[in-house]
């Protein structure tokens, strides 16, 4: 939270990466050493924290501090304090070939992590504009059944209330948040199944007409009721 310049303090980190991989390289067998791939590491991170740009940068880094270092250990030009001996390389194009291919698969590392990056970031984008999408549809539709006349209970597979309208508190005479989590046969008795049936009741297209007391002292009603299945996409 203390740093501003995030951009700046990333291409450092990305630096101060490469410097430890090259580090690493000379302790550990310099022109033979297999650690040349923790180059890749650093391009990876450079493209998750700059980008496609960042990636390319530090592929070009990477492959002129290595490129350096291999020809300053190859012609003995590090300072003899180091103690780092160059190998003796046999005869033939063997360390030309390692060294190109190292550089080489700085930049395919480069290319394909920026590749992975940009589709992630797409991937989020897209999700971040459904979920608004999602949240939009969502705030709306609460809010047409919120004032619809007609009273609206939505149930899970048991017969337990998830949400209720506004309307729902005049026919059962209660608040719409005592109602959530209660049974609905607790709350409309004449919803009870008999023994032995199914959990819930089906309601085809055609209203069922039942008679409902909100309270023992208070008029009857005959309530109209139809009921339809909510599924996912996957039918549950």
């Amino acid at each position: 939270a203390r740093i501003q310049q995030l951009h700046e303090f990333a291409l450092a980190q990305v630096v101060f990466d490469i410097v430890l991989n090259s580090a690493a390289v000379l302790l550990t067998g310099s022109l033979l050493s297999p650690m040349a791939v923790w180059y890749n590491l650093a391009i990876m991170g450079a493209a998750f924290v700059l980008r496609r740009h960042g990636a390319y940068v530090a592929a070009a880094i990477s492959s002129i501090t290595y490129g350096m270092l291999m020809n300053l250990v190859y012609y003995h030009a590090l300072p003899a304090a180091l103690g780092i001996e160059a190998p003796s390389p046999e005869p033939g194009l063997g360390l030309v070939y390692h060294i190109a291919s190292n550089i080489a698969s700085f930049f395919s590392i480069a290319y394909l992590s920026s590749v992975l990056v940009e589709r992630v970031a797409s991937t989020q984008r897209k999700l971040r504009d459904s979920e608004e999408n999602f949240q939009r549809i969502d705030t709306l539709q609460r809010v047409l059944v919120q004032n619809l006349e007609s009273g609206v209970l939505t149930t899970d597979a048991d017969g337990v209330i998830r949400s209720a309208n506004q309307a729902v508190e005049g026919i059962i005479g209660r608040p719409a948040n005592e109602l959530v989590g209660r049974r609905i046969s607790e709350v409309l008795p004449v919803l009870r199944p008999s023994v032995g049936a199914k959990r819930l009741l089906d309601f085809g297209p055609i209203p069922t007409e039942m008679s409902h007391r909100a309270r023992p002292d208070a008029e009857e009603q005959t309530l109209r009721c139809t009921g339809a299945p909510l599924t996912d996409t996957y039918q549950n």
